[in-house]
């Protein structure tokens, strides 16, 4: 799978990150996440944090990003983004996918998208494809 869920197979797991570090901020993400390439787009500290549970077949998380940023990356399972302050335009090759605070985008694995992301509090939440597929039939 090459997901954070694929190291947590067998017990839930919390998991806590936090750096103003943008190198180490998008190794660990790409570590977890997906490729991930994040650029700041002011200047000061990076303030990301990420608050992760995770089951087996599923994360969910809450992060908080302390300046602005231009992201692109993509996910290796289905994701759900909603963010809690603002609104965000993600560019998935021609079509664009607007969240807002009480609309939440689904990314798909295997697409690329791009975003630019203000400083806020958001929610993610992935979910292994199979499961999915389950519930769907």
């Amino acid at each position: 799978m090459g997901s954070i869920a694929a190291t947590w197979l067998h017990a839930p797991q919390v998991r806590r990150f936090r750096s103003d570090d943008v190198d180490e901020t998008v190794a660990f993400l790409s570590t977890g996440f997906g490729s991930h390439h994040r650029v700041p787009l002011r200047r000061g500290p990076l303030g990301y944090q990420l608050l992760a549970a995770a089951s087996s077949r599923a994360v969910a998380g809450w992060t908080s990003i302390g300046t602005e940023n231009l992201v692109r990356a993509s996910v290796p399972t289905p994701t759900v983004h909603l963010p809690l302050q603002h609104e965000i335009e993600y560019r998935v090759g021609r079509r664009v996918l607007r969240s807002a605070p009480g609309r939440a985008v689904v990314l798909a694995p295997g697409h690329d998208y791009s975003a630019r992301v203000p400083p806020g509090n958001f929610i993610a939440m992935t979910v292994e494809q199979v499961l999915l597929e389950e519930e769907l039939q």
